[in-house]
């Protein structure tokens, strides 16, 4: 920390060792002793923090990434189906190089499942995002810590 006086690095936590000027102020939300120049009381951002971590929202965050995997699975084991019998019966038989037969398997799997996971991925950014609104909505005391 720089001293806020002689604006040399400060070796103490309370005061500063070359000019003895004070490094802590009290805090008028919290009556605590907190670094001067803060920019929120950090009492008050840690219980914002313990609410934030068990709001819907941040639950929902955690969520997206769980959803999405377990969708992946399903599509690519639903997918492996249908391309075993689209291949048996239709590509089989026909006169390609196994290249292509190869390449045209893996787009048939392909195409579909990222189209799912962008899809999955984009609705739980919009629920996480709307989670979000709501509990700014209902917790209003906690709208600085928006923006960190």
């Amino acid at each position: 920390m720089i001293c806020p006086k002689c604006e040399k690095e400060a070796t103490g936590p309370d005061f500063c060792g070359h000019c003895a000027t004070p490094l802590k102020e009290k805090c008028s939300e919290c009556g605590e002793m907190e670094p001067m120049g803060r920019k929120f009381c950090h009492a008050e951002y840690d219980e914002f923090e313990k609410i934030w971590k068990q709001s819907s929202a941040m639950r929902t965050i955690n969520a997206i990434p769980v959803v999405a995997l377990a969708a992946v699975f399903t599509v690519v084991a639903l997918s492996s189906l249908l391309v075993a019998y689209f291949y048996n019966q239709y590509l089989l038989p026909l006169p390609i190089p196994d290249g292509i037969k190869a390449l045209i398997v893996t787009m048939v799997l392909i195409i579909p499942t990222a189209s799912i996971i962008t899809t999955i991925f984009i609705a739980g950014i919009k629920l996480a995002d709307k989670k979000r609104e709501e509990f700014f909505l209902k917790n209003p005391q906690y709208e600085k810590f928006r923006k960190r």
